[in-house]
């Protein structure tokens, strides 16, 4: 059976797999916004996760981000 026989399935559940092979296109910048927890939670420190888009076209909607910030993570799939 193929990949596409197996999707088209009408009792089709994902594996495991297939949502790792998954890609949703970004667009935009979503954040997320989470503090530290526990005894180690300082001032109220609050940190922000950006979820840009890569692509060309949409570097110029998250580049200004950068304004104010004191450290920058960067973020990978393991697999990609």
């Amino acid at each position: 059976m193929s990949y596409l026989d197996r999707l088209a399935e009408v009792d089709y559940v994902p594996t495991k797999e297939d949502v790792l092979h998954a890609r949703v296109r970004t667009n935009g910048v979503v954040e997320t916004q989470f503090s530290p927890l526990g005894e180690s939670k300082r001032g109220g420190e609050v940190y922000r996760l950006y979820d840009v888009g890569g692509q060309r076209n949409e570097r110029r909607k998250w580049i200004h981000l950068f304004e104010g910030v004191n450290a920058v993570i960067f973020c990978a799939a393991v697999r990609e």
